[in-house]
């Protein structure tokens, strides 16, 4: 939903002096004298989401929002593992992954995004393909450009960080829009705290359309006694159990469900286009969104000749 321009001096203040600093590191002196190289339709990204505690809502209006989401979405992997649960009937999949090292996708994302790989490398130079990054893969810390930002929201009173992620992946002009699923924060029963799409797409520029919600949840006034009866009835079945304990984080979903609901529901809806190595800020009263992407780059080696 598009709304008003309504920011707090607060925010206006904090986002002032957030992006004043940089956070990228100085490279290393030889690796400056040697020569380095773009790899041709091939991004880094990287995102941090971000809410203010005690947002100035009062002239904002919110009418009743239903949440919809788009047939070709996909969603960032960890890169050490290709299929993360979040509720107990997905470790099914889980296990499978585990076992056999297979995703079980819908076929038609499945050859989309494939197909949209393969034209890509079709047009590389194939010295360059090892040093592109997995597709859409959670890229470890050591790899983020943006920590600096994070550490000032995080010790940053009256903020809080719901979400920091980064990956790499290829856009061709013209070549249609990648709808990445964004979702973070608490998880109750079917919702998120933080939800939506990511859409990015390129045709003389590079583009983003943000579809994402915030929300925020009230706890039933029965939910202890609610959450003592998921409880027992986990405790009769010792093998459902003994599953979800090796899963921290499902367990406690489970744990949690028909307790809580969403209370108020924000949405953040903007198309904008993206400036290459700069922090892209889209704002709403109630969180915003930092976006930087630049080209992937790599220095070149003998075995690339």
């Amino acid at each position: 939903m598009k709304h008003p321009h309504n920011q707090s001096v607060l925010t206006l203040i904090f986002l002032g002096t957030l992006l004043l600093t940089t956070g990228v590191g100085n490279a290393a002196e030889d690796i400056a004298e040697r020569k380095t190289r773009v790899i041709k339709d091939w991004f880094h990204f990287e995102i941090i989401i971000f809410s203010e505690l005690k947002p100035d809502l009062s002239e904002e209006v919110w009418p009743d929002l239903v949440q919809s989401y788009p047939p070709d979405m996909l969603s960032l992997l960890p890169a050490e593992n290709g299929y993360r649960a979040a509720q107990g009937w997905q470790l099914e999949d889980v296990v499978q992954y585990e076992s056999l090292n297979l995703i079980r996708e819908k076929p038609s994302i499945t050859r989309k995004w494939r197909s949209a790989i393969a034209a890509w490398e079709k047009d590389q130079d194939p010295a360059v393909l090892n040093h592109a990054s997995e597709p859409l893969a959670l890229l470890p810390a050591d790899a983020h450009q943006m920590d600096s930002q994070v550490k000032r929201i995080a010790a940053s009173p009256g903020f809080k960080v719901l979400y920091h992620a980064a990956w790499q992946q290829p856009v061709m002009a013209d070549e249609g829009k990648t709808n990445i699923l964004i979702q973070a924060g608490e998880h109750f029963d079917d919702y998120y705290e933080l939800d939506g799409i990511l859409g990015i797409h390129r045709s003389r520029y590079l583009h983003v359309n943000a579809d994402i919600w915030l929300t925020v949840f009230a706890t039933f006034e029965d939910a202890a006694r609610e959450k003592n009866r998921q409880e027992r009835s986990l405790a009769k079945s010792p093998g459902t159990l003994a599953l979800l304990q090796k899963y921290p984080d499902v367990l406690a979903y489970e744990l949690s469900r028909n307790q809580h609901t969403p209370h108020k529901r924000y949405q953040l809806e903007e198309n904008r286009r993206l400036r290459e190595a700069e922090f892209n800020y889209l704002d709403h009263p109630a969180f915003g969104i930092l976006i930087k992407y630049t080209p992937v780059e790599y220095v070149e080696s003998a075995e690339d000749n």
